[in-house]
């Protein structure tokens, strides 16, 4: 079990509560995409998910694939994020960045 500090666990909530509103809300496929280092039992590491993608990923009812990058406080996008997220695009993707206190309803229209 990967052990997350208090910020990580409450990054990890925010964008469980994401996607639990968009499968409720539209017919996507999505899943989390968490990443980082993982202690093995016998004491390893090990790396997990895909480093510097965004948080969530899924295809659209559409087929389309879809790129969701959760931001909390006053979290920027690392240099990465935001190349990650233009190659999403540039392939005719779908990619959003989201905020807790920003309308769920209003970023996903």
């Amino acid at each position: 079990m990967i052990d997350l500090d208090i910020t990580d666990k409450e990054h990890y909530i925010l964008v469980k509560r994401f996607v639990d509103w968009l499968r409720s809300n539209r017919d996507w496929m999505l899943w989390t995409n968490s990443s980082g280092m993982m202690k093995t039992i016998i004491g390893s590491y090990v790396r997990v998910g895909v480093n510097r993608a965004t948080d969530i990923i899924g295809i659209t009812e559409k087929g389309q694939f879809v790129a969701i990058e959760v931001k909390s406080g006053k979290r920027k996008q690392s240099r990465q994020q935001k190349s990650f997220g233009r190659t999403i695009l540039n392939k005719g993707g779908l990619h959003f960045i989201v905020r807790p206190g920003s309308s769920f309803e209003e970023a996903f229209k």
